[in-house]
């Protein structure tokens, strides 16, 4: 898969986690993960929506002329999701309890990784392909 179909990928994925951590009332968050959050914690989520949005707005701008190390940077972030997703919801009491926490969990987990790990394979050809060392 090339770059720029690489990063219509990020856009798309992250605009989704964007809009849905935007979307949702911070007073729905208990009811629909089962998190026990704090006030400043529902805002979090919000803050945290914004920047996935921001991410997405990013990689969709820079679809037509990404380079291989911008590729390198957008993979990093999201094989670190991968292992943030990971300790957060193994190491914090009933993070997994409710269902639709395990449904998010068992998506993003994985869509992360392949993501990360398609950038990665995709800018390593592109650098062979131009001759780079890699």
């Amino acid at each position: 898969m090339t770059l720029k179909r690489l990063f219509i990928v990020v856009a798309v994925v992250e605009a989704l986690y964007g809009l849905a951590g935007l979307a949702i009332p911070p007073s729905a968050i208990g009811t629909l993960l089962g998190w026990n959050l704090s006030p400043d914690g529902h805002w979090v989520t919000k803050l945290l929506g914004a920047a996935l949005f921001t991410q997405a707005a990013t990689a969709w701008f820079l679809r037509e002329r990404v380079t291989r190390e911008v590729a390198i940077v957008f993979a990093a972030y999201q094989l670190l999701a991968v292992c943030i997703d990971a300790v957060v919801l193994t190491s914090l009491d009933g993070a997994l309890a409710n269902p639709m926490a395990r449904a998010s969990a068992l998506i993003a987990i994985p869509t992360h990784g392949i993501i990360g790990l398609l950038l990665l394979a995709s800018a390593a050809r592109t650098a062979k392909a131009e001759g780079v060392a890699s």
